[in-house]
């Protein structure tokens, strides 16, 4: 199946919903899972590392809402 990059919409519900996101970079995982909690034009933001949207693909690892305490 074809990847299709998130709009900066799709990120911003990420963000809303603390989604648990994996990026991969040609293939591999580079981050295991965790919230977006900033985004740009160009990148996005994990667990303080930015990972470029025109290179990394960004999946949705768990969806449900998390409790954060």
């Amino acid at each position: 199946m074809p990847y299709h990059q998130p709009t900066a919409a799709q990120f911003n519900e990420a963000i809303l919903n603390k989604w648990i996101i994996r990026v991969y970079q040609d293939g591999e995982v580079i981050e295991d899972g965790g919230i977006i909690d900033f985004q740009t034009k160009e990148a996005i933001r994990i667990n303080g590392y930015y990972f470029k949207k025109s290179s990394c693909q960004f999946v949705v690892r768990h969806s449900q809402k998390i409790q954060l305490k």
